[in-house]
């Protein structure tokens, strides 16, 4: 089961990361690709 509070926390920063696509967004992606 996941941590309803780490769940929030990554629902946050992936809809701040949806509105400042970036250098953050190609992070996430390469380290989502792995």
């Amino acid at each position: 089961m996941v941590d309803t509070s780490l769940y929030a926390a990554f629902i946050v920063a992936a809809y701040g990361l949806s509105l400042t696509p970036g250098p953050d967004m190609m992070f996430i992606l390469a380290m989502g690709g792995k």
